[in-house]
């Protein structure tokens, strides 16, 4: 069965929407927030509408892809391989994006700090 690029757009929107609300909460006032192993969906989901980049709706694909810079920044893939995923992160620049706050943020540096002990 083929993906429909206007579903998985929807989908990657939503997942960044998510992802952005969670960045400004804490864990106890979020209590279902996404983990680690949830951005590594998120990104897989990203991975597979790649190819709408240079097609017509590449600009909408831009649009969330330039929100999610709006609250992430680079730190490497060192919190894949903290979950033991390293093999997942893909080629993609999403891949070494994390939020800059919220209980993932907190979850990941917790994870990261008992690796370098």
């Amino acid at each position: 069965m083929a993906l429909d690029p206007i579903d998985e757009l929807a989908g990657w929107a939503t997942s960044v929407l998510r992802l952005l609300d969670e960045s400004r909460k804490s864990s106890e006032s979020w209590p279902d927030y996404w983990g680690p192993f949830d951005l590594v969906g998120v990104y897989h989901q990203r991975a597979r509408i790649e190819a709408l980049a240079g097609g017509p709706l590449g600009a909408l694909l831009g649009a969330v892809d330039a929100l999610l810079l709006t609250f992430t920044e680079d730190v490497g893939v060192a919190w894949v391989e903290s979950i033991g995923l390293g093999e997942e992160a893909g080629d993609g620049w999403w891949w070494r994006l994390v939020p800059f706050d919220g209980p993932l943020r907190d979850e990941l540096e917790d994870r990261i700090g008992r690796q370098a002990r």
